[in-house]
């Protein structure tokens, strides 16, 4: 992946974590309690999936970043 390649993946990301962030924060409390249910991990909150979104976006981020040093 070119570092071009990356600039653009990482706009991107950028874009969808601002459009995020304005949904969030227009949240009541009582909304992260709210559950839904993960085909794995069965019933969560959505406090608990905006962790594991975290973790796993992270996660990506440092695959992207270790094929680019790969190059």
């Amino acid at each position: 992946m070119a570092v071009t390649e990356f600039e653009e993946i990482r706009t991107g990301l950028v874009a969808l974590r601002l459009n995020l962030i304005d949904k969030i924060t227009a949240l009541q409390p009582l909304d992260y309690n709210r559950t839904g249910i993960h085909s794995s991990f069965g019933e969560m909150t959505l406090a608990l999936w905006l962790e594991f979104f975290l973790i796993h976006e992270a996660h990506h981020l440092y695959v992207i970043l270790q094929r680019l040093l790969e190059q």
